[in-house]
């Protein structure tokens, strides 16, 4: 599967999602099935009595692999170091979310917009690929309005013929507010290596523990779905940025009373960046509220142009970073400079953005630690700032950024 992806990455594109599906099911199937002749031979000769085996515990193996590395031993503790810190456990696990009182729940309607290309089975998991059409053209739906659950909530059946076009997707959204009583939009832009199965599930669990009380929208762009498609994701968000902003400006023209909130993850900040600058620039008085940068996969000189473009686009702008995350980490060594999304001694300090260097281990840590999705419902809800969330206040440079502590 791997040496697919690295080696044919054009016939991977290629594939319909339900074609990827079952290379992915082959290639499963195969690896277990040379594991347990690995396991198998193991055994057998273990049970020879005239060979000797010698278990090597961790430590040995290492050592081992860095005789076999010879010169190269060096890089091999640059790299080793690395994953080491990424793989760090700030926590052996999330603790459960202390509530002080109940609350009631908002069942928040998700919809999604996108403009992968569609085709065409009934199935969410294989509906859309990642192939960026020439004309694109936007597709829409209402995925559900999920109640509180810790399980892993499930996608309904897509149905044959879907929402389809910009202004159509506009009027579904704000007939789906105004049907609901809400007056706010809560716009989800995922990052890479996401497929639209994914992303769709996540935004369902979001919004089903959020009490959000407005519409939330998924917005999802084609990204490859792997890991080798860095430099394609790269791409597919550039592409897809004017698409999702001309839809935020038909939102807001139609329906100006709506509060418009934004909270991108990881590359997906690219695309919230480069909108935000875009609106400032063109001086666009749109509604936005609070925009949220998760974990954001760009550079910090590039990040602090783009928030200084955008001007005073949204009333509260938090950005959250952590050096424990294994992603971060690994785009940090592959750009040799660290992201906006890096933590601890790296923790980006720039005007007009509240900075929160979170102690959480992950890449998804805003969405999945329970003190991060705490102080995460804090800004969407009550658009509160970080010196009234109970965070913790520290100083860089002789300005404030505030601390999660695990």
């Amino acid at each position: 599967m791997t040496g697919i992806l690295a080696a044919a990455p054009n016939y991977w594109l290629g594939l319909s999602e339900a074609e990827k599906r079952a290379w992915q099911a082959a290639a499963t199937a195969a690896l277990a099935a040379s594991n347990n002749e690995i396991l198998a031979r193991e055994d057998a000769i273990r049970k020879n009595p005239n060979i000797e085996v010698t278990d090597l515990d961790h430590s040995s193996q290492i050592q081992l692999a860095k005789r076999g590395a010879g010169d190269g031993v060096k890089k091999l503790q640059n790299s080793m170091s690395l994953w080491d810190k990424a793989e760090t456990e700030v926590h052996s696990q999330a603790q459960p979310e202390a509530v002080a009182t109940p609350r009631k729940h908002v069942n928040s309607p998700v919809l999604f917009v996108t403009d992968r290309n569609d085709e065409k089975t009934l199935d969410y998991a294989t509906r859309f690929g990642s192939r960026r059409l020439d004309p694109f053209e936007l597709t829409c739906g209402l995925l559900g309005a999920p109640a509180p659950s810790m399980d892993e909530p499930h996608l309904p059946p897509a149905p044959k013929n879907l929402t389809k076009g910009e202004e159509e997707c506009v009027r579904l959204i704000v007939d789906q507010a105004k049907a609901s009583g809400f007056s706010k939009i809560l716009f989800l832009i995922h990052g890479f290596n996401n497929d639209f199965e994914y992303v769709a599930t996540r935004g369902l669990k979001l919004a089903a523990n959020l009490d959000y009380a407005g519409v939330v929208v998924v917005w999802s762009w084609p990204s490859e779905c792997s890991a080798f498609g860095y430099a394609y994701d790269e791409d597919s968000a550039t592409w897809s940025e004017p698409h999702v902003a001309e839809l935020v400006r038909d939102v807001a023209q139609a329906a100006p009373n709506l509060q418009l909130d934004f909270a991108a993850h990881s590359m997906g900040n690219r695309i919230l960046l480069q909108m935000l600058r875009e609106f400032g620039q063109a001086r666009e008085n749109l509604p936005i509220g609070a925009a949220i940068f998760a974990a954001p996969d760009i550079a910090q000189d590039i990040f602090k142009e783009q928030i200084r473009l955008a001007r005073k686009v949204a009333t509260i702008r938090t950005l959250y970073a952590s050096e424990y995350d294994r992603a971060i980490l690994i785009s940090e060594s592959y750009h040799k400079a660290p992201r906006a999304g890096s933590g601890g001694a790296n923790i980006l300090i720039t005007s007009n953005v509240e900075s929160v260097d979170a102690k959480l281990s992950g890449h998804s840590y805003v969405f999945d630690e329970p003190k991060a999705m705490q102080d995460f419902r804090q800004i969407v809800n009550q658009e509160t700032i970080a010196a009234s969330r109970g965070l913790e206040a520290r100083a860089k440079g002789g300005a404030t950024y505030w601390v999660i502590q695990p």
